[in-house]
């Protein structure tokens, strides 16, 4: 991402190119998001339906959500860029046999509701031409203003892994651009591994998301996030408001690095969060906020190598 765009700014040509269309049934050309075939034994504990396009039962409202008890269920997740649909899990997944999987998807444009439920044991590392690491790519909004939502929700034993000139990672998504994140607590690896020369930029790593401009509350993460620039317990990059939420363990990068946000943006809130992160950093780090900007554009904030 070029440096001198405003944080938080959404290349909608990116999203919209990337999801493929807007038929609930169709796989998109990047294979993400693929829909298993219906199937009666598939369907989850409580189902009201059978037609329920490949999930577990449901039919992706709000009443009705589309129903997860599967990882191929999980891993199939897809919304639809005009009409918000909601899935909820009912059962714990394991992913442990899985090995490395794809990102689930680049955008969901959907509700995803863990109903207290664990994910536990996934690997995603970089390596499918992705430059977002994360179980999602973005959280964004559809075309109607609905805005992707992921709650309730625990993930254990995660591990994320970015290694180009140009990657961001988070466990939920590289980037909350216009998102809720609640009630989600994690455990895992954050990793983002730049090559030495590369000057500072926009791309970042956080335990939740890698970049936030949206909302984080009520979550927690515990464990490593490992970057160059822009590095937090829970964001990277933050010009949105993160409230009542935890980081532990420990971050570590070269500048920008915060237990809580790495680089905190002038529009950007922190709100009754705690930080417990062990932090170290060359410079601009620090046990809650790396380091905050008052200015507009990223390289305008004095960031160096």
């Amino acid at each position: 991402m070029n440096s001198e765009k405003l944080i938080g700014a959404v290349l909608a040509s990116f999203v919209f190119i990337h999801c493929g269309g807007s038929n609930p049934g169709a796989v998109n050309p990047y294979g993400i998001g693929s829909k298993p075939a219906i199937s009666a034994a598939s369907l989850c504990p409580g189902a009201k339906s059978e037609n329920s396009d490949g999930y577990g039962g449901g039919d992706g409202t709000i009443g009705n959500p589309y129903l997860i008890c599967t990882n191929e269920q999980f891993k199939s997740i897809q919304g639809d860029m005009k009409t918000k649909r909601f899935f909820r899990l009912t059962s714990d997944l394991d992913f442990a046999l899985e090995g490395n999987i794809r990102i689930i998807n680049i955008a969901p444009f959907a509700s995803i509701d863990g109903d207290n439920h664990k994910i536990k044991n996934i690997t995603i590392e970089h390596g499918h031409g992705f430059k977002d690491n994360g179980l999602f790519g973005q959280l964004t909004k559809d075309l109607n203003g609905n805005r992707d939502e992921v709650k309730n929700l625990i993930v254990e034993n995660v591990k994320i892994t970015g290694d180009g000139a140009e990657d961001g990672a988070g466990v939920i998504a590289a980037a909350n651009w216009d998102g809720i994140i609640s009630n989600v607590h994690i455990t895992g690896v954050v990793t983002v591994d730049y090559p030495p020369d590369v000057s500072p930029n926009t791309w970042s790593a956080g335990g939740i998301v890698g970049t936030n401009s949206y909302l984080i509350e009520n979550s927690s993460f515990d464990g490593q996030v490992s970057g160059v620039y822009n590095v937090g317990g829970i964001a990277g990059i933050n010009d949105g408001i993160i409230r009542n939420s935890t980081a532990s363990g420990t971050v570590q990068g070269r500048h920008g690095v915060g237990g809580l946000v790495g680089v905190q943006f002038k529009p950007g809130v922190v709100e009754n969060n705690t930080a417990l992160s062990r932090v170290s950093g060359v410079g601009h780090f620090g046990d809650l906020i790396g380091f905050i900007c008052s200015e507009r554009y990223y390289s305008s904030c004095g960031i160096s190598r």
